[in-house]
Parts: C-alpha cells; structure tokens; sequence
C-alpha cells in the first residue's frame, strides 16, 4: 500500500467522503481506523482503502463493499 502517495486522478478522502465512495457507514470506516487502517492528516484515497480492506479482511457486520468501476 502506497501510505503517502496520491496518483494523478486520485483524491484524498475525508472519513465521510471515503464512507461514501466505498457505499458504507461513517461508522465503518471509524472502525477500519480503530483496527489500523493509516489515514495521515484525516485523508486516505478509495484505492487505499480497497487495498487495505482486500489485505486485512476486515469485516464489521454484514457490510457488501461495492466494486469498483475505476479501471
């Protein structure tokens, strides 16, 4: 996972931005912080994101992430 590095087209997310783009909770994402997921200055992007939920299987509840439609 590239912790501090933003792509070109990618956009740094607040947690209510990311809980959006992902299509969960506010509260997921509060929890994927609280387990260890880095968000350095309150912003991670949705590819981190999908990274770090992909590696850790994180799960809270019964939560359906929806696909990606970046290619």
């Amino acid at each position: 996972m590239s912790k501090f590095r933003v792509w070109p087209g990618e956009k740094l997310l607040a947690r209510k931005e990311l809980a959006a783009a992902l299509g969960v909770s506010y509260s997921y994402v509060q929890q994927m912080c609280n387990r260890g997921f880095p968000m350095p200055g309150g912003r991670a992007t949705l590819r981190e994101a999908r990274e770090w939920l992909a590696a850790t299987k994180f799960s809270y509840g019964s939560v359906y992430i929806r696909k990606s439609t970046e290619t």
